[in-house]
C-alpha cells in the first residue's frame, strides 16, 4: 500500500482495511504540516476525527518507512479507542477560567496520552507490528531531554512536573526496552518526580489499562495521585459521565 511516499507493508493493508469497517469512516493519510494545529507540527504523528473521517497527519520529514507504518497505525489505534472501544479520557473542569482552562486542557492531555499509548502499543505488537524501534526512540529523548534539559526538580504543580511523571510511567512499561538508566536518571536528577512516578506505576500495574473499565480506573487514581481533582475530570464515555 502506498502512503504518501512510503510503501507500507501487506500487514498494514490488511489493518487499514479492518480498521475502516470497524470505524465506519474514511481513513485518509496528510503530511503533518497540513494539520491545522502548529502545536503538532514537530510530533510524529497526529490524527483528526468526524462523523465520516479519520484523517491522520505523518511526519515525513523525520520518519523512515516502518517507522512512518507504526506511526499510522498507532492513530488509527487512538481513532478506534475512541470511537469504538470507548475507551475513557481525562478533560479539563470546564467551569475553570480561560488561562487555568488552557492550562488544564494540556494537563488533560499529558495525563490521558500515555496510558492510551500503552494500549495502542499492545495491540499493534499483537498485530505483528515492529514498535521496538520507537520505543527505543522514545526513551532516547526522554533520556536526552532529562540529561541535557532538565537543571532542577519542576514545581509539582506545573505542566513539567505531570509530563515527566507520566513519561516515567509509560516508558516503565515498555517489553522489551531497557528501564534501568532511565530509572537512575529520573532518581539522580528528578527525585521527587521519580518518587510519585514510582506511585503510579503501582496504580498502573493494580488496576491495567487493556480495556475501559481498567484504563478508567488507571486514570481516576493517577488523576488524584497528581492532585489534581477539581481541575480535571474522567469521563466515562460509556456512560458520559464525569469523574
Amino acid at each position: 500500500m502506498q502512503v504518501l511516499n512510503y510503501e507500507f507493508s501487506d500487514k498494514f493493508d490488511k489493518f487499514y482495511e479492518d480498521s475502516q469497517k470497524k470505524l465506519r469512516r474514511v481513513i485518509s493519510f496528510h503530511p503533518i504540516k497540513e494539520h491545522p494545529n502548529e502545536y503538532v507540527k514537530e510530533a510524529r504523528g497526529a490524527h483528526l476525527i468526524d462523523e465520516v473521517n479519520v484523517k491522520v497527519f505523518i511526519n515525513t520529514d523525520m520518519l523512515d518507512s516502518t517507522e512512518a507504518e507504526v506511526t499510522a497505525a498507532e492513530d488509527i489505534v487512538y481513532a478506534l479507542l475512541r470511537t469504538v472501544d470507548k475507551f475513557p479520557f481525562a478533560l479539563a473542569n470546564t467551569t475553570l477560567e480561560e488561562q487555568k482552562l488552557f492550562e488544564a486542557e494540556a494537563i488533560a492531555g499529558v495525563l490521558t496520552v500515555p496510558i492510551h499509548h500503552l494500549v495502542v502499543i499492545s495491540r499493534l505488537k499483537a498485530d505483528g507490528f515492529w514498535i521496538e524501534a520507537l520505543q527505543e526512540k522514545d526513551k532516547q529523548e526522554l533520556l536526552e531531554m532529562l540529561g541535557r534539559g532538565i537543571s532542577e526538580e519542576p514545581p509539582p504543580d506545573s505542566l513539567p512536573h505531570y509530563n515527566l511523571v507520566m513519561r516515567y510511567i509509560e516508558t516503565s512499561f515498555y517489553e522489551g526496552i531497557d528501564f534501568t538508566e532511565t530509572r537512575e536518571l529520573y532518581e539522580s536528577k528528578v527525585p521527587y518526580v521519580s518518587s510519585v512516578a514510582e506511585q503510579g506505576v503501582e496504580i498502573v500495574q493494580r488496576y491495567g489499562y487493556n480495556t475501559s473499565k481498567k484504563c478508567l480506573n488507571t486514570l481516576i487514581d493517577l488523576r488524584d495521585l497528581l492532585e489534581l481533582r477539581g481541575r480535571i475530570w474522567i469521563k466515562n464515555t460509556e456512560t458520559d459521565l464525569v469523574f
